[in-house]
């Protein structure tokens, strides 16, 4: 019953966060997914330990290599309740502080610097 209550709150996180790139997320299924709510779901349950990633610009086993593929918590909805959200680093393609620096309105962001470039770049 625990695990079913991270596996709901990192959903729930990531769902609201609107990070989540559902055609991203399909690619890497080589299909077609019901929807947000299925692909998110199946990302929580079982894309994560697969290898897959919720989004271009987080990889999982770049911001949790030693435990992004266990039953542990979903690194990307741990990444979206963190603070570290403001600082960690969840690509090798995407640094938070510079970006911030760059555009002060990233720290205040709902979902960080990172949720700010999404929404925000060309």
């Amino acid at each position: 019953m625990r695990r079913l209550g991270w596996q709901a709150a990192s959903g729930w996180v990531i769902r609201r966060s609107g990070l989540f790139d559902l055609r991203w997320y399909a690619a890497q299924l080589e299909g077609r997914v019901p929807g947000l709510s299925a692909a998110v779901a199946h990302y929580v349950l079982r894309g994560r330990r697969a290898g897959l990633s919720p989004s271009p610009l987080f990889e999982p086993s770049w911001y949790a290599p030693k435990d992004w593929g266990t039953r542990h918590a979903d690194p990307f909805g741990a990444y979206l309740q963190r603070a570290a959200a403001a600082t960690a680093t969840p690509h090798p393609l995407f640094d938070p502080a510079t970006w911030t620096a760059l555009h002060p309105a990233a720290a205040t962001h709902p979902a960080g610097p990172l949720g700010h470039f999404l929404q925000t770049a060309g």
